[in-house]
């Protein structure tokens, strides 16, 4: 299946991106209020990107949002890409969906972001569900406790990203 990645370059995007993630929000996270979650989608409208992902047929199956910087370094650290959002309908999960989205952000922060070194992402701390995923993709960097509870932060770079995406084959 062909999968479109959407940068939200305008209102009607931005809110179409935002009601999706709403919609979705206790998927994302099961202690996401709405006042944090705004917050979150507020600091990736204005420092970093809001991408939509869609079928073929432009049927809405996934979603991601990142910043370019880290809110501790007033989004100055320009050369850190902070993955805030991810979600992806459930009938997609065990697609290579994952896969496309890792090829399309190292693709896109290469264009986009050239200075970029390191990708961060945080999770819920769950060695047994999402930890053996990340860490095949991200270095586990510190679990810590959170306003969301106990979580993972991830690090990787853009490389390992296209890597890690690549089909069995092209990783020797």
């Amino acid at each position: 299946m062909a999968y479109r990645f959407s940068p939200c370059r305008n209102e009607r995007q931005l809110e179409e991106y935002a009601l999706y993630m709403l919609d979705h929000r206790f998927e994302l996270h099961p202690a996401f209020a709405a006042d944090r979650f705004i917050h979150f989608i507020d600091e990736q409208f204005r420092h970093g990107e809001s991408v939509l992902v869609r079928t073929s047929a432009g049927a809405t199956v996934g979603a991601l949002g990142f910043v370019y910087g880290t809110p501790e370094n007033r989004f100055e650290d320009k050369h850190t890409v902070r993955i805030e959002m991810v979600y992806i309908e459930p009938t997609y999960r065990g697609t290579r969906l994952f896969a496309y989205g890792l090829l399309w952000l190292a693709d896109y922060l290469a264009r986009h972001a050239p200075r970029t070194e390191c990708v961060q992402f945080y999770c819920e701390s769950d060695p047994a569900r999402k930890g053996r995923l990340f860490r095949k993709i991200a270095d586990l960097v510190v679990t810590e406790p959170t306003k969301f509870d106990l979580e993972d932060q991830f690090a990787t770079t853009i490389e390992r990203l296209r890597q890690a995406a690549a089909p069995r084959k092209e990783r020797r």
